[in-house]
């Protein structure tokens, strides 16, 4: 976890925020705590009535279930606004960031970083960013403080009976999402290769259409571009297999909550009729607990996803590239030259353009043809100078073209 000591896109964000931060926590923790005042005074509430008490004797607790009950979704609609207010900022600073890190290198973004990358960090990683924030750490925080508010609250009647409660609850936030974070934490990162492979596949093959079109492969388009959505689709479907097994335990674990409270109700609150009216409040108060914690494995589930996202995002440096010093736009263009050209990405990858010598004169006219992939337009922004050469030179009137980089749009059309 070294890396979160020198993580620059999440932290500043939530310092700079941190009072929207709170307020969403604190109001994601009334709407359950109001959600279950209501369901505990309308158990009450139907236990009392049973008895057939006079209206006066149930006034209190009727007026109470209709705070309650307006209490809630006021609550939550205020919860609601706030978050995603809070997560929006967020992500918007985020995306602005990103585009000032991809200005400083605009005109040359394709000696760094590959189309389907830009793409994949537009649509993918600031989008699970935001999936962090409102699936990881808002659910597992308010869920934190209801177990704590729970265990005090049972804990003022019987604090061994507040503690297994606590013990089944920890479970809901801690064992289960572990479980599930330890199951698919390798299918996540083949989930989210597989899912970069398609971005930069497809987007390769679009750009690249027109070859595929001239030279007759459309069946080869459509086989490589869904190679990678088809085994991205088939990884899902075990995680959506593994994610029911592990939703169906948690819903085990929370009727067994339920299971437990009625035991221990019957056995605490049933000597005599006053204190059986309490019997299905507390029974009645543990069912919205289970909206609150059981997306909490979900959202830790996909903390390795959040994690490549924010590694993704934070190994993006601003990329300033050095010129040499610009010169005037030559009156009239004599010859262009490519002396010993060669190209490739990065050291690891294999070598684009090897070795080219070409002069093209004033007038004259070329065409260069060859199948997708075989380095046409990696040639075109040689010569436009977007790409520096691993080795040799691009040489208009004998002067390098990196020196008109100023005045590039008056020497190309």
């Amino acid at each position: 976890m070294h890396w979160l000591k020198n993580e620059h896109w999440v932290r500043p964000d939530l310092k700079r925020y941190r009072g929207l931060l709170f307020w969403s926590l604190i109001l994601g923790v009334m709407t359950f705590v109001f959600a279950g005042a209501l369901m505990f005074t309308s158990g009450f509430l139907i236990d009392k009535s049973a008895t057939k008490p006079l209206f006066a004797a149930i006034y209190v607790t009727v007026v109470l279930t209709r705070a309650f009950g307006i209490g809630r979704p006021v609550f939550q609609y205020i919860e609601r606004l706030t978050s995603h207010n809070w997560v929006l900022r967020i992500t918007s600073h985020m995306r602005r960031k990103l585009y000032k890190v991809l200005e400083t290198d605009a005109a040359f973004v394709s000696e760094h970083h590959q189309t389907g990358d830009i793409l994949g960090l537009l649509a993918d990683d600031i989008g699970h960013i935001q999936n962090l924030y409102l699936r990881m750490i808002f659910p597992t925080v308010v869920g934190a403080g209801l177990t704590v508010i729970a265990t005090l609250l049972l804990g003022w009647f019987n604090w061994g009976f507040a503690l297994w409660i606590m013990l089944l609850l920890l479970f809901q936030v801690l064992i289960l999402p572990w479980w599930g974070l330890v199951v698919e934490r390798f299918r996540k990162a083949e989930q989210k290769q597989l899912n970069h492979d398609a971005y930069v596949s497809l987007t390769d093959s679009v750009l690249g259409l027109s070859d595929w079109v001239i030279t007759h492969r459309e069946k080869d388009f459509m086989s490589q571009s869904l190679a990678a959505p088809k085994k991205l689709a088939a990884s899902t479907v075990k995680s959506k297999r593994f994610q029911w097994r592990r939703d169906f335990v948690g819903q085990l674990l929370f009727v067994l909550i339920v299971i437990s409270m009625l035991i221990w109700t019957n056995l605490e609150w049933t000597g005599n009729q006053a204190s059986a009216n309490w019997v299905g409040a507390f029974v009645l108060v543990v069912f919205p607990l289970d909206q609150a914690f059981s997306g909490i494995a979900q959202g830790v589930g996909e903390w390795p996803t959040y994690r490549d996202a924010i590694r993704h995002l934070n190994d993006l440096q601003p990329v300033t590239r050095q010129l040499p010093q610009q010169q005037a736009v030559p009156t009239q263009f004599k010859e262009m030259t490519l002396q010993h050209l060669s190209f490739q990405y990065t050291p690891k990858d294999p070598e684009l353009i090897t070795d080219i010598d070409l002069t093209v004169h004033s007038g004259e006219k070329i065409a260069i043809l060859g199948p997708s992939g075989m380095g046409k337009t990696t040639l075109l922004q040689l010569v436009l100078g977007d790409l520096t050469p691993t080795t040799g030179n691009v040489l208009v009137d004998g002067q390098d073209v990196l020196t008109y980089q100023q005045h590039r749009t008056n020497l190309f059309a």
